[in-house]
């Protein structure tokens, strides 16, 4: 298994990996976004996506819920 940078370890990683929207790192806080930002990815490993769902994903989720609460 190759080795992949993983940003939760700033070092090189053997969990196994998959993928996820890059948008979800560099994008946090922010409800627009670009195409480009929406389909880019990036590879990652699993317990660094469990860290980053609890650090981003569930803000990211609460921001969106409160958005569309909003438009209704």
């Amino acid at each position: 298994m190759k080795s992949v940078f993983c940003p939760e370890y700033r070092e090189e990683c053997l969990h196994d990996h998959h993928t996820i929207p890059k948008f979800i790192l560099d994008v946090v806080g922010r409800e627009e976004m670009t195409e480009r930002e929406r389909t880019e990815t990036m590879t990652i490993c699993h317990n660094c996506h469990r860290v980053i769902h609890e650090k981003f994903l569930q803000p990211i989720e609460e921001v969106l819920k409160r958005k569309f609460e909003r438009e209704e």
